[in-house]
């Protein structure tokens, strides 16, 4: 049995995010074969996992760094004698190049996106100095796992990658089968009292970190012109439901956002009566990086899935039929008329679709690396 120490320098729990949620997950499952310790930022705080949490490491991006951190990586890997050191993102790279060196241990970097090419999308002016690093880090690596097969192919080719170092781990279900009517009829009657939506109004739902450019820009979207537009499109009742967190000062403006056909119902904890009830999941987002987690989740609640081709990116539409669908980023007629199309059909999320995405399946391929390292 393998002793893993995964180092994660920010907040994942409790898991609220798409990206605390494939972390925390990916953890405890990873936690049912091996032992695992996971060294995070102070802010964590679970008492509802099966691994050994140490929120030790300080709060805050600097981190990265502050060349004490890297001390202390080391001081946990020789305590605990790890065997394995996973890296969530690239940012850690050099203490992990460092603590590869000096204790041979397997050094594992969990790729959530390319996260150069993510900064450089979102203007950052420091994105040359992220791709040395980031470059490095995976070089070094024993394994780097990748999120999509686009990232994996784009490391191939500008990082020099080898193919037998690029393992596909993308975001796993714990769902196993689509929810029972009796759960969506439930949840529906609450969700349509709390937010005084009539029986004869679609709910149409996009949840996501509202104050992330890509999802705010998604947002300000769906307000402005994806909502006008399909209310002209169709004579059908309808109300866009937007969940998620809007706390920084320069997305301020999103929360006076207004529509008759729009409601935002702000950082809701339960997230899963809001998916149980919606007729279709609406994912305008046309930037970012990785597999995009609020898709996965929405198949796996059974709904309609419309998507942009950015954010189907790493799903393997062909399990998927009619149930994911999918237009050209920013071709918002096409969008509208998905939705109007996607409300109308009935067809259930393939088992197909949880055998090969839920995460003992995902997960088994790293599995069998650790086990011949």
């Amino acid at each position: 049995m393998a002793k893993i120490l995964s180092v994660v320098w920010y907040k994942i729990l409790p898991a609220q995010f798409g990206g605390q949620k494939g972390i925390a997950e990916f953890n405890e499952h990873l936690s049912a074969y091996h032992t695992l310790y996971c060294l995070c930022a102070k802010n964590n705080q679970s008492d509802k996992i099966n691994y050994t949490l140490l929120p030790e490491m300080p709060v805050g991006k600097i981190q990265v760094m502050n060349p004490v951190n890297w001390f202390k990586i080391n001081k946990k890997i020789r305590e605990l004698q790890i065997s394995h050191l996973i890296l969530e993102h690239c940012y850690y790279g050099m203490a992990g190049i460092w603590a590869k060196r000096i204790f041979s241990v397997k050094l594992i970097v969990h790729a959530h996106n390319i996260e150069a090419t993510r900064f450089k999308e979102l203007g950052k002016w420091w994105w040359r100095f992220l791709w040395v690093l980031e470059k490095r880090t995976y070089r070094q690596a024993d394994l780097v796992l990748f999120k999509t097969p686009q990232d994996r192919n784009f490391a191939i080719q500008y990082f020099g990658l080898t193919a037998e170092k690029c393992l596909l781990v993308p975001y796993g279900l714990n769902r196993k089968q689509i929810p029972t009517e009796a759960e969506k009829i439930s949840a529906g009657m609450h969700i349509r009292n709390k937010h005084q939506i009539n029986p004869a109004e679609k709910i149409l739902l996009f949840t996501g970190t509202l104050d992330y450019p890509p999802n705010a820009n998604a947002l300000q979207i769906l307000v402005d012109i994806i909502i006008p537009m399909l209310s002209k499109m169709t004579d059908q009742p309808f109300r866009v439901i937007a969940c998620g967190r809007i706390i920084h000062p320069e997305y301020q403006n999103l929360l006076s956002l207004n529509h008759e056909h729009y409601t935002y119902a702000g950082l809701v904890e339960d997230l899963e009566n809001y998916l149980l009830a919606a007729d279709v999941f609406l994912n305008p987002v046309a930037a970012g990086g990785g597999i995009k987690v609020k898709t996965m989740e929405a198949l796996s609640y059974n709904l309609p899935v419309i998507s942009t081709e950015h954010s189907a990116r790493g799903i393997d539409q062909s399990l998927l039929g009619h149930k994911l669908r999918v237009c050209a980023d920013n071709d918002w007629p096409r969008f509208c008329q998905l939705i109007t199309e996607g409300w109308s059909q009935h067809s259930d999320t393939p088992e197909e679709f949880f055998a090969q995405y839920h995460w003992t399946e995902v997960i088994s391929p790293l599995l069998e690396k650790i086990d011949a390292a």
